[in-house]
């Protein structure tokens, strides 16, 4: 167990989550044999790992609560149930074979992310790096624009001290209602698209996007703050809001449609796909004729 918590390599958790869970011929992980031994120092050693599973059935169908419970351990039945959330075998939600779930109808939400993770395994490092390059430039230049907007924004000095009609409260731009609109209209839709190209490209489709949320959400609240700074009046502002995101759901629907359309199209597989798909590229290949590489008739 010491060797197991202090593992800090690449697929520490992994190697942790397998031996921690790991199950002999009668189907009992080490925490099933501790149980059955009343071995109570060795059950709160394995308690330790957060990767261990106090739920897993043995082939008899005994979880570790049963066993305790069986076995009339009290402190183990206790520890292992309200400490670590441990149930009996009768409470447990039954679980589907991998037959089961492979023959029943695949979910919207998997067809998704199965997509997702084929489209992203395709992209090779340097294409990776370069597209974040690309994601990072346009999120620099929007965020500057809102910064230092075209025109340049207002002292403050102009009537009721600063704080009377539009375009004079200080920090607010000097340009028009309707270029600003459109200025902050497609100035969002792009910064918002490229943080979630950034996103998307720094998990690759595989892993859960939660543990990037800290990185980007202060920088959208900062980004919303200094909309508000600036707009010349809140009309302006939640019109040109509210456009940016029609923009992107939009986009969104027309990139829905393309790959519906795209998979409509594999489906029927025409002469020259047919030909790839053998293993040919040209129709010469198929025939079997050979490349004429040197003119020779």
């Amino acid at each position: 167990m010491g060797w197991i918590l202090r593992l800090c390599q690449k697929d520490a958790e992994w190697i942790e989550t397998r031996v921690i869970n790991r199950r002999d011929k009668d189907g009992n992980t080490p925490l099933h044999l501790a149980a059955y031994e009343n071995n109570l120092q060795a059950i709160k050693l394995m308690l330790e790992s957060s990767k261990i599973n106090v739920n897993i059935e043995n082939k008899t169908g005994l979880t570790v609560l049963d066993i305790a419970a069986l076995h009339n351990n009290r402190e183990t039945e206790r520890m292992v149930k309200r400490q670590y959330g441990g149930k009996r075998s009768v409470s447990l939600v039954k679980i589907k074979t991998t037959s089961d779930l492979l023959a029943s109808k695949l979910s919207w939400r998997e067809s998704r992310r199965t997509k997702k993770i084929r489209f992203y395994s395709w992209i090779s490092e340097e294409r990776r790096n370069a597209l974040l390059v690309v994601a990072t430039l346009i999120v620099t230049a929007t965020y500057q624009t809102v910064l230092q907007p075209p025109g340049g924004v207002s002292d403050g000095g102009g009537q009721n001290g600063g704080t009377g009609t539009s375009g004079t409260k200080a920090g607010s731009v000097v340009m028009d209602e309707v270029y600003f609109i459109w200025l902050w209209l497609w100035n969002s839709a792009g910064f918002y698209f490229a943080i979630e190209m950034m996103i998307r490209l720094l998990s690759l489709g595989q892993e859960s996007v939660f543990w990037y949320f800290p990185l980007f959400v202060p920088l959208l609240l900062a980004y919303s703050v200094a909309g508000d700074v600036i707009k010349p009046n809140a009309r302006a502002y939640t019109i040109a809001g509210v456009g940016a995101i029609v923009v992107l759901i939009i986009w969104g629907l027309v990139v829905w449609f393309w790959e519906w359309v795209q998979s409509k199209r594999t489906k029927v597989r025409g002469p020259k796909s047919g030909l790839v798909w053998e293993g040919f590229t040209r129709v010469d290949q198929a025939r079997g004729f050979a490349p004429n590489r040197y003119g020779i008739r």
